[in-house]
């Protein structure tokens, strides 16, 4: 809580952080029974991220959307899809990232969504917005093709120990 209140400029009531990390909690325990008893992990694996990256659009809310710096919090679901399901899971998690980003900053800014307290509006040019907003999906969609370049070279790394572990069981069959 105290990261949150330095990184945004206002003071934020610490009362809806507390309810999104009991919800994360929660949440978790429900993860937890779906690996339990329902064996359909990719799809448990894509549910969990976008309900990731919906609470981080929450966290996003309730500290300012642009006044604060939590939007890059959404790097995070980018790298965990690229490593536990696939190169276009990754890009299609930042996808979805830029996409909820931009429809809450998009909704802020034109009075659609109001802001979560009176303190976070500032008076911004479109061009400032839509800048920070290319700023922010392009560090996105950077972190989705670095991820998946690192996860690549694990992936063959492992393969090619895989592969070094079957010829030394034939080695040691063989002699």
């Amino acid at each position: 809580v105290v990261i949150i209140q330095s990184s945004t400029s206002a003071f934020i009531p610490v009362v809806p952080f507390y309810y999104l990390v009991l919800l994360a909690y929660l949440l978790s325990l429900v993860y937890l029974g779906f690996y339990l008893w329902w064996k359909e992990y990719t799809v448990q694996a894509y549910v969990q991220t976008v309900i990731d990256l919906l609470l981080i659009t929450g966290l996003v809310y309730i500290s300012g959307g642009l006044s604060g710096s939590m939007y890059l919090l959404y790097v995070f679901p980018v790298v965990a899809a690229s490593i536990v399901l696939s190169n276009r899971a990754a890009f299609i998690t930042a996808g979805l990232s830029a996409i909820l980003f931009g429809l809450l900053v998009d909704g802020l800014y034109f009075g659609i969504i109001p802001y979560f307290s009176a303190d976070q509006y500032r008076e911004r040019s479109l061009g400032l917005i839509l800048f920070t907003m290319f700023l922010a999906w392009s560090l996105i969609f950077l972190i989705a093709f670095l991820a998946n370049y690192l996860t690549n070279g694990l992936r063959r790394a492992r393969e090619e120990l895989h592969l070094a572990q079957k010829e030394l069981e034939i080695k040691e069959r063989l002699a």
